[in-house]
C-alpha cells in the first residue's frame, strides 16, 4: 500500500509539474484599448451606402445610410475597441462599404487597421469613376489646446495641383496638393475667414467656402469630385 501511495504522489506532482510548465507558455492576453474613426464619404456613385465591421468577431453595422458629401460622425471621432497592439491579430477587423439601395459591396471587404489610441480618417471618393477609400493619420505634433488647426485634402482627380490659401490669415497657404495628398496640419488665426481654393495649373480660383475657425477646434478642408464638378467641402475634427 505505501509504494501504491508514493507511485501516486509522483504521477501527481508530475502533472502538477507538467501543467505549470503549460501554463508559462501561455502568452498573456493583449490588453483592450480605444481607437478612434472618422468616415468621409464624397462618393457620388452611391446616393448612400452602409458600413459594416467585423472586429474580433463581431459583426455590427457602423452607419447605414451614409449620404454622399456626409460624414460619421458628423463631428469628431467615433472610439472604438482594439488591443494594444495590432501584431496579435492584424486581420482581426474586416470593413465592407455597401451600396444601401442596391447591396452591391462597392469595395471588396478589406483589412481594415485599428491601430491602438491612433485618431484616423477613412474618406470614400471617386477615382476615375471609381470608388476608392484612402486613409489618413490625424495627428499633431505637440499641438496648442487654446490655438485652431487647418489641413487640406485633394480629394479631386481632375484638379493635378491644387492650393488653400486664407483670405484672413497671410500665413496660411497650403500649396500643390496633388490627388491623393494631404498636408499636416498648421496652425491658423481664429476668426470669420474666407478660403480660396486654387488651381494652381490654371493659376484660377475654383471656389471658396466662408468659415468661422474657432480656438481649440481642429478643421479638415477638402476638394471632391461631385457629378463632374469639384465641390469645396470641410469638417470639424475635434
Amino acid at each position: 500500500m505505501k509504494l501504491k501511495w508514493i507511485a501516486f504522489l509522483c504521477v501527481a506532482g508530475i502533472c502538477v509539474l507538467a501543467g505549470a510548465c503549460q501554463e508559462d507558455t501561455l502568452k498573456p492576453v493583449p490588453q483592450r484599448v480605444r481607437t478612434y474613426l472618422h468616415f468621409l464619404n464624397v462618393y457620388t456613385g452611391a446616393e448612400k451606402i452602409d458600413l459594416k465591421l467585423n472586429s474580433f468577431g463581431e459583426n455590427r453595422t457602423l452607419v447605414s445610410g451614409l449620404a454622399s458629401m456626409k460624414a460619421w460622425p458628423s463631428q469628431g471621432y467615433a472610439s472604438l475597441l482594439t488591443y494594444e497592439t495590432d501584431s496579435v491579430a492584424p486581420d482581426s477587423a474586416r470593413l465592407a462599404i455597401i451600396d444601401h439601395d442596391q447591396r452591391d459591396t462597392l469595395v471588396p471587404v478589406i483589412g481594415f487597421q485599428l491601430s491602438p489610441r491612433t485618431k484616423a480618417s477613412y474618406i470614400l471618393l471617386d477615382s476615375v469613376g471609381k470608388p476608392l477609400l484612402v486613409r489618413t493619420i490625424d495627428s499633431i505634433s505637440q499641438p496648442d489646446p487654446g490655438k485652431a488647426y487647418v489641413r487640406f485634402m485633394n480629394l479631386c482627380y481632375p484638379l493635378r495641383s491644387v492650393s488653400l490659401i486664407s483670405a484672413a490669415d497671410d500665413s496660411l497657404e497650403i500649396s500643390r496638393m496633388t490627388f491623393l495628398n494631404y498636408s499636416s496640419f498648421k496652425r491658423t488665426k481664429t476668426g470669420l475667414s474666407t478660403f480660396y481654393f486654387h488651381n494652381d495649373l490654371a493659376n484660377s480660383r475654383i471656389d471658396s467656402l466662408k468659415v468661422d475657425i474657432r480656438p481649440g477646434k481642429v478643421y479638415s478642408f477638402y476638394l471632391a469630385l461631385t457629378n463632374g464638378s469639384p465641390i469645396p467641402g470641410v469638417e470639424i475634427l475635434e
